[in-house]
């Protein structure tokens, strides 16, 4: 299920990855998508909300961004290839679910403009 060579550079893709998000966090860098067109992206909160939920808070993580819940499974299908159950099917279902959460978000973001995060 895991090819060993390609989950290594996976893994150290994540690391890198995690240090440039903590860089920005702690840095308190602003969403480019915000900044530049004044409307939040489908991702905006998303750093936020894992630190609430980091800190057993979460109802802040659904406030900052209901959407975290995905990024975990998100991950994983990025650690299998796609494939996390034999039926692609069930695998095709869950990715299309989370794109419209996030359609979803956007959209409503989209009517309902936040004037301070």
């Amino acid at each position: 299920m895991f090819n060993t060579k390609k989950l290594a550079v996976k893994i150290i893709c994540t690391i890198v990855y995690l240090a440039f998000v903590y860089m920005m966090y702690i840095t308190n860098c602003e969403c480019i998508y915000l900044k530049f067109l004044g409307i939040q992206c489908p991702g905006c909160g998303m750093t936020r909300a894992w630190v609430s939920v980091i800190n057993r808070n979460v109802v802040d993580a659904f406030s900052f961004n209901p959407m975290f819940w995905s990024v975990p499974i998100l991950y994983i299908f990025i650690l299998a290839d796609g494939h996390i159950f034999k039926n692609n099917y069930v695998n095709y279902s869950i990715l299309a679910l989370i794109c419209i959460g996030f359609i979803i978000l956007f959209l409503f973001r989209l009517l309902n403009p936040v004037s301070n995060l």
